[in-house]
């Protein structure tokens, strides 16, 4: 685990306001620890960053989350040989290991929490236009709703992320209102009181029971929200005037019906 004494000195007069931010100063921890040997090389932690970023857009691309430490080591090899970094792979993935970023998953391996898969294709999105590009595209981003908090966490100037997030937010009202049908001027808000009347109650009731009643909603809907002022026990209450009054009517006709086999006999 990290040493908290190194923790505690690095963040003691600091205020980190989101997690991007607080992972960043984690890896800054982590990469400035004396856990590595001396006559290994320490590798840069931005490089380290690009790096990952790579190796998770691999994992994203290929909906896969495990990997062999083999599979880890050569994609981070071929990346670094590719734009001339200079990072041990052998020295990042013990360094991960160690600090419990990566843990074993059966016989491969995978982040122990999403939240540093996320951070690392936040960064790569930040870095490279054409995998954020591929990750906003086509609502891709709701697999994966924390990576717009670390993306934008990251400078909090990333408008392509607030842009499409405005115009996917349209376009999904636009697709529930007219899915639903539900009249544009529906607004029960305006008879909302601190202390509502019962007046004022019963018009917001009636203009959602109304609203529901003509929109496009399934029957079922429909039914239900039309059944939830009925009263279920109603038909078995039996109150006990209303029995009371039965029996007295009762009382009164009874002699009478008991004279009308009488008089039919006497009448044949």
């Amino acid at each position: 685990m990290i040493p908290s004494s190194n923790l505690k000195y690095h963040l003691f007069d600091e205020n980190p306001v989101n997690r991007t931010e607080i992972l960043h100063r984690v890896l800054f921890i982590l990469f400035n620890i004396d856990a590595i040997p001396r006559y290994k090389a320490r590798p840069d932690m931005k490089d380290c960053e690009h790096a990952l970023g790579y190796f998770v857009e691999t994992l994203i691309r290929k909906d896969e989350y495990t990997f062999t430490i083999e599979s880890f080591l050569q994609t981070i090899r071929n990346f670094c040989e590719k734009q001339v970094i200079a990072v041990d792979a052998d020295i990042l993935f013990d360094l991960l290991y160690y600090a419990h970023i990566l843990v074993p998953f059966g016989s491969d391996y995978c982040f122990k929490f999403t939240s540093w898969l996320y951070y690392f294709v936040a960064h790569r999105m930040h870095h490279y236009p054409d995998f954020a590009e591929f990750i906003l595209s086509d609502m891709r981003y709701i697999r994966f709703p924390e990576v717009m908090e670390f993306y934008t966490g990251i400078d909090r100037q990333r408008e392509d992320a607030v842009r499409i997030l405005a115009k996917d937010l349209r376009t999904g009202v636009a697709t529930v209102q007219k899915k639903c049908g539900l009249p544009k001027d529906l607004n029960p808000l305006p008879f909302l009181e601190w202390q509502p009347s019962p007046e004022n109650l019963e018009k917001m009731h009636s203009e959602l029971r109304d609203g529901v009643a003509a929109s496009n909603l399934p029957d079922v809907i429909k039914d239900r929200y039309a059944d939830r002022d009925y009263d279920r026990s109603r038909p078995y209450s039996q109150y006990v005037p209303i029995v009371l009054c039965h029996s007295k009517l009762l009382a009164r006709i009874l002699p009478t019906l008991l004279l009308v086999p009488k008089l039919q006999v006497e009448q044949h």
